[in-house]
């Protein structure tokens, strides 16, 4: 079963190779743990097909549209922190001379 499934993990979760999946799935767990995986795989490829449908459908406007979620996204954060006040950071904790 996982030579059928191998490529999808590998893709989905970058970096395995065919030995992490061995070592993963064999034993004790092991198919409760592809299961999940499986599971997981299967949502991010949901999301990644939706996230690309709605891309295709938005045309110009999008760009907008994906700014705003931005500026949504970072009023909802709260206060941020301004460039100079970054660059006071590192310099009192020591990353930066």
């Amino acid at each position: 079963m996982i030579m059928r499934v191998a490529p999808a993990l590998c893709q989905t979760f970058k970096a395995l190779t065919a030995s992490d999946l061995y070592e993963r799935y064999h034993g004790m767990g092991g198919q409760a743990r592809l299961e999940l995986d499986l599971a997981v795989a299967s949502e991010i490829s949901d999301q990644v097909r939706e996230a690309v449908d709605s891309n295709k459908k938005g045309g110009a406007g999008n760009a907008n549209a994906a700014v705003a979620r931005r500026n949504q996204r970072r009023a909802s954060r709260g206060q941020t922190v301004s460039d100079d006040d970054a660059v006071k950071l590192l310099k009192d904790g020591g990353f930066m001379a």
